[in-house]
């Protein structure tokens, strides 16, 4: 039995054995017994030692899940940090895009009341040279009463004394009313002259100030201009903001044909259908090429104020051949 269970490895049945033979051949029972102690000690110490492995791995394992459970409520941890932080960047994106917007919407509001200001400041000292001119009309017009019909109805009423006469004194005297009646005639072209030069329509309007932007503008590159406007657009009804961004795009895209463009002939038409008001500017310079990344400006400024308005600009050029710009608004967003 000993035999089989050494060959087996059955330490259990290798301890029985031994244990039996110990009791039964007492001759060599001593040794029995020292095998069976040894053998029983060094299971015991094999077991002492898996179970001492099992306790460890037990005593890892259980640290490993503690560690896993620290980790896991670290990471909860992180994610609510993460999250918080998150919306408080959120949160600040949110009132600082707000607030951006609000400081646009401001700005913009602004924009249009230094537009209705700057426009209104235009009118009023368009009135005042219309006043001054008016001011001057009647001045010519009391010297016209006061001066020179005074001198004609004096002359006339001397040479009527001097119709039957034709003595010496009377040759005299009609000679010098003849002088008299010449220089009443360049009082009156010089008169008709200052009226001619100084003359204006009494009424004030958006018109004129265009007028005047275009005139004042080609003495600069010495070019010609032709500027036609639809009778039918009532500019009384439009915003004054309105009126000064158009304004700012013509003004800007002459300046534009001043600094660039060596045009001879400048044409700016306005004319309107029931929905839009259409601008066209028009100019026979040396163009340039629409097609470049990069954009002057000016061009900027004017896609700007139309956009500002709602409206679209198309702007068409080719080298050598001049440069169109099309402006569509919506009447809506005028009046």
């Amino acid at each position: 039995a000993k035999d089989l269970a050494i060959h087996s490895k059955n330490h259990k049945n290798t301890l029985t054995a031994l244990l039996l033979l110990s009791k039964l051949d007492k001759k060599n029972g001593y040794i029995y017994t020292s095998q069976y102690i040894t053998l029983n000690d060094s299971l015991q110490q094999q077991e002492r030692t898996i179970r001492n492995k099992f306790a460890r791995i037990r005593f890892e394992t259980d640290e490993f899940i503690e560690e896993n459970e620290l980790l896991s409520e670290r990471n909860k941890r992180i994610l609510l940090y993460v999250g918080v932080l998150a919306s408080l960047l959120a949160l600040v994106y949110v009132y600082v895009r707000q607030r951006f917007k609000n400081a646009r919407l401001r700005l913009k509001q602004e924009q249009q009341l230094a537009n209705e200001e700057i426009y209104n400041l235009m009118l009023i000292q368009q009135d005042k040279i219309d006043e001054g001119r008016r001011n001057e009309k009647m001045i010519i017009s009391q010297e016209l009463h006061d001066g020179v019909l005074g001198k004609i109805l004096g002359t006339r009423l001397i040479l009527g004394t001097l119709n039957d006469k034709t003595d010496e004194a009377a040759v005299l005297k009609r000679e010098k009313s003849i002088d008299d009646l010449k220089e009443i005639e360049e009082e009156i072209r010089d008169v008709s002259h200052r009226l001619h030069k100084k003359a204006l329509d009494a009424g004030i309007g958006y018109i004129q100030l265009v007028e005047n932007l275009l005139e004042k503008q080609c003495l600069v590159s010495k070019f010609s201009y032709e500027f036609t406007c639809d009778k039918n657009i009532n500019w009384d009804l439009v915003k004054g903001d309105m009126k000064m961004n158009l304004y700012r795009i013509i003004q800007e895209s002459v300046q534009n044909i001043n600094k660039y463009a060596k045009a001879k002939h400048v044409k700016v038409l306005f004319k309107s259908d029931e929905n839009l008001l259409y601008l066209t500017i028009r100019d026979n310079g040396i163009g340039f090429n629409t097609d470049a990344k990069r954009k002057g400006i000016g061009i900027n400024n004017i896609k700007y104020r139309v956009k500002s308005l709602n409206g679209i600009v198309n702007i068409e050029s080719k080298l050598n051949q001049g440069t169109s710009i099309f402006v569509e608004i919506p009447l809506k967003n005028l009046v």
